[in-house]
């Protein structure tokens, strides 16, 4: 995935796999994939053969690139119910099995594989505001998406770190976090 902002503003969604994000004299809008997403991906690449030879590192690095100079880029991250709707479909359906959920989000929690290369310019990476935040956690729950239950855990994680994040987020959808009563 090529993202790029030239004296304008640009709205991209990053891959969970490498991606290349460019501005110059503009800003540029990443949203980050979801844990979800990312298990998925560290999947793939558990697949692939060990070592890559430095031109296919070159040609094909493992993860992303935020180039920004002049400009600023923004890494957007996922709304705690794009988070949690993403992750239970992925332990729904079998992908991911509940014995394997924690080993999965420590991994994950390791952080976002990006790299950030900014001249006069800025690039930060935030969670949304805590407005749109419990917007979405409402909407998720008038849509059946979120039980009520787990409503109320997620509500008290807007503003809590990625890390209180991905643990939560495993003992809920394990049925050890307070307030589960399984869905």
């Amino acid at each position: 995935m090529f993202a790029y902002s030239i004296f304008s503003y640009s709205q991209a969604a990053a891959t969970a796999r490498a991606f290349s994000a460019f501005s110059l004299f503009g800003y540029l809008e990443l949203k980050a994939p979801t844990l979800a997403e990312r298990a998925i991906e560290e999947e793939r690449r558990a697949g692939e053969p060990g070592r890559k030879s430095l031109l296919d590192r070159l040609a094909a690095p493992d993860r992303g690139i935020v180039l920004t100079i002049f400009g600023g880029s923004e890494i957007v991250l996922p709304t705690l119910a794009e988070e949690y709707t993403a992750l239970k479909s992925l332990v729904d359906s079998g992908r991911i099995r509940l014995d394997q959920l924690d080993a999965w989000l420590a991994r994950l929690d390791e952080g976002l594989s990006w790299a950030a290369i900014t001249l006069f310019g800025s690039c930060t990476i935030r969670r949304g505001e805590a407005r749109d935040e419990q917007e979405a956690l409402d909407r998720a729950l008038r849509s059946g998406a979120i039980p009520a239950q787990h409503h109320s855990v997620l509500t008290g994680l807007i503003g809590a770190t990625d890390s209180s994040v991905a643990r939560t987020l495993g003992s809920m959808l394990a049925g050890r976090a307070p307030g589960y009563a399984g869905a």
